[in-house]
């Protein structure tokens, strides 16, 4: 399993685009996030067509905004494919309820989110799915206030999305080799990502597992405070094999 790095941005870092990847595996594909810049990040490696499956973490825009090119795309430019949109129960019909908003209008009339995606509905408590023979799961997160949002967890890997700090101490780690961060590069009051200065309060063990995404447009300030810490950081279309 490859994971390719698209846009490593923080919601409000144009400059690294949203950020987003893209899993390879077992014939297959599968995007984590797609927000209003992933589109574009995502043809600079394969066509639009050719991405069979869709997670979402969480509704805010920088995450969901790029699906109506998708499906527009998909539906007028590569034949009517329908993507796999992989999405928890929790924020299932918040995503639909907005996708509906955009996706409906057509010269024909107005039309279904079924017509665009086949939408899979994830239950928990355990929210496993799996495709082909790859087993995922995912794991509630606290981002901002009540707003669902989670992580996705593989066989030896987990990509946050967007959380609040989490004490990684507590969590059994053995099997997992990278922590793919959302990382706040500075610390406000009521901060809704982990920060920077959270993260390094970590054992060095657990530092070293860690990748960070999602930063600010400050990163190159940070870059040696980070590499110094043990701690990683990815960039756009970076790929890191998984295995």
């Amino acid at each position: 399993m490859d994971i390719t790095f698209l846009g490593t941005g923080s919601a409000f870092n144009h400059y690294f685009g949203n950020n987003s990847a893209l899993l390879t595996f077992d014939n297959t594909n599968l995007l984590l996030d797609c927000g209003h810049s992933v589109p574009n990040y995502l043809e600079e490696k394969i066509k639009i067509g050719d991405v069979d499956n869709i997670w979402i973490s969480h509704m805010h825009a920088d995450h969901i905004g790029g699906l109506e090119e998708i499906a527009f795309k998909n539906k007028f430019m590569f034949d009517g494919k329908k993507t796999n949109l992989i999405v928890a129960e929790d924020i299932y019909d918040d995503l639909i309820f907005w996708l509906e908003l955009t996706l409906k209008w057509t010269p024909k009339g107005n039309v279904d989110v079924s017509q665009y995606f086949n939408i899979h509905k994830i239950k928990g408590p355990s929210y496993a799915f799996s495709i082909n023979n790859t087993k995922f799961s995912m794991k509630e997160v606290h981002h901002i206030g009540l707003m669902p949002a989670f992580m996705l967890v593989g066989d030896n890997f987990i990509f946050t999305g967007d959380t609040q700090f989490i004490n990684w101490i507590q969590y059994n780690l053995n099997n997992i080799d990278y922590i793919f961060q959302d990382t706040q590069l500075k610390t406000y009051s009521n901060d809704v990502h982990a920060t920077l200065d959270q993260l390094l309060t970590l054992p060095e063990d657990i530092r070293n597992k860690i990748y960070c995404m999602h930063y600010g447009i400050d990163i190159n300030e940070m870059r040696e405070k980070i590499l110094a810490s043990k701690m990683h950081i990815v960039k756009p279309y970076q790929i890191i094999n998984l295995e």
